[in-house]
């Protein structure tokens, strides 16, 4: 059994597409996810509450109810995506992590670069592998 690091960056579909993988790779595999829930986005701004995002967190919550789940980490003192990648390389060390599933915003979106920028900086500073997912495309 190895464990998987699922960064979670508020309560939005980016979240859930990555729960969604990892849940359903843990089920075919002997991964044990290990999910991290950040209450300010990868830019630093705080998560806002809404009833629109209610479902998401519902399906959250219940896609994850029986795995290691870490809440508000830290939330006040986080200013950039430095901090962020600080916590996670913690997390690897502390959970002995071999893989991390991260959910990619679409290439036109305009966080894209910044996780770009991530994904590369964890590639150099871990010995994870780095599993990224894209959501589903809507069919018209």
């Amino acid at each position: 059994m190895y464990n998987l690091l699922v960064p979670l960056f508020g309560i939005n579909e980016l979240s859930l597409n990555a729960v969604n993988f990892a849940v359903n790779f843990a089920e075919r595999s002997s991964a044990n996810p290990v999910f991290v829930r950040f209450t300010k986005d990868m830019t630093g701004k705080k998560m806002e509450d809404s009833d629109q995002l209610e479902p998401i967190d519902r399906k959250i919550k219940e896609l994850t109810r029986n795995y290691l789940v870490e809440d508000n980490i830290n939330d006040e003192q986080w200013l950039d995506l430095n901090e962020y990648e600080l916590e996670i390389r913690r997390f690897v060390e502390k959970h002995d992590i071999s893989e991390i599933v991260l959910s990619a915003p679409d290439n036109n979106d305009q966080l894209y670069p910044l996780f770009q920028n991530y994904v590369e900086s964890l590639k150099q500073t871990t010995n994870c592998r780095i599993i990224t997912v894209k959501g589903l495309t809507k069919r018209i």
